[in-house]
């Protein structure tokens, strides 16, 4: 039962982190790409020093622990130059079938791998979220301009999306659960540096810049960076205690359902058939997912 209400405080969380995300999107006025760049600067950097107080602000892991963390601040990265790629050049729907989906199956093999065991029923009930998942993000008019880059990133940002969440868990297979944020810290430290480094080399030495914004996207920015560290720490923690399999299904499919229903509520959005039969279909597939 604690069990449980933990994975819903998570989608909560999870999902509030994609409306504050929005929101900042919105209200940021520079371009796209800065607004990533700096997105993931300023929540790695909140996540990365709320991870290192609970880890006591010691540098006393293991050297795998910072191999593995490193790696994960490269998928990180990967995931989200990928983001911004593909929502240039192809449909929301598709991106988030491969974003979404590799989230959920890249973690679940790799929990095979270790010996986890996984039913064929379960297996079955997300295999049938890839049609789902299209259909609740399915919109009008939805048009590609540029297929090849579009299908590249997309396999990318699910490996960087599927590689991020495995290395979370494989961390604590490999090394245990008291590094794990150990692990956080230097896995969204690396990632705040990389974004740090990306805005020097495309501002020629004038990164500033790009950190002009409004109060309200400054507050939106900062809010996200509380609520990832929340999240992803409460991940983390609930890793040795439930199945890999189940946390991500229902932390991945559970966030994009909540995050389409706030979306109605909030910002008046409707869904069409396909969408309304893609959540039906979604919801089914979770309880399945809970039960076998």
């Amino acid at each position: 039962m604690v069990e449980a209400l933990i994975i819903a405080f998570i989608i909560i969380l999870s999902t509030v982190q994609n409306l504050l995300c929005k929101t900042y999107t919105v209200s940021y006025s520079g371009d796209s790409v800065d607004a990533a760049a700096i997105y993931a600067l300023v929540t790695g950097g909140v996540t990365a020093v709320a991870a290192f107080a609970l880890y006591g602000f010691s540098f006393g892991f293991s050297g795998l622990t910072l191999i593995l963390g490193l790696v994960n601040a490269f998928l990180g990265a990967v995931l989200d130059l990928s983001l911004i790629k593909i929502s240039r050049t192809g449909p929301y729907s598709v991106q988030m079938v491969f974003i979404i989906n590799g989230g959920i199956l890249i973690p679940a093999a790799v929990s095979a791998c270790f010996g986890d065991e996984v039913s064929w029923m379960k297996w079955l009930a997300i295999a049938v979220m890839f049609p789902a998942v299209y259909l609740i993000s399915c919109k009008k008019n939805e048009t590609f301009t540029d297929r090849r880059t579009f299908f590249i990133y997309c396999v990318l940002a699910a490996l960087g999306n599927g590689g991020f969440l495995s290395m979370l868990d494989v961390q604590q297979r490999l090394t245990g659960a008291e590094e794990k944020n150990a692990m956080v810290a230097v896995s969204y430290f690396g990632m705040a540096v990389i974004s740090a480094l990306w805005l020097i080399c495309t501002h020629k030495g004038k990164p500033f810049a790009a950190f002009r914004m409004s109060k309200k996207a400054l507050l939106y920015l900062i809010l996200s960076g509380i609520v990832i560290a929340v999240a992803i720490n409460a991940k983390v923690y609930m890793l040795p205690l439930v199945s890999t399999a189940l946390l991500y299904t229902f932390d991945n499919a559970g966030t994009l359902l909540l995050s389409v229903v706030s979306s109605c509520i909030l910002f008046k959005e409707k869904l069409s058939p396909k969408n309304t039969v893609g959540c039906c279909i979604l919801i089914a597939a979770l309880i399945c997912v809970s039960l076998v």
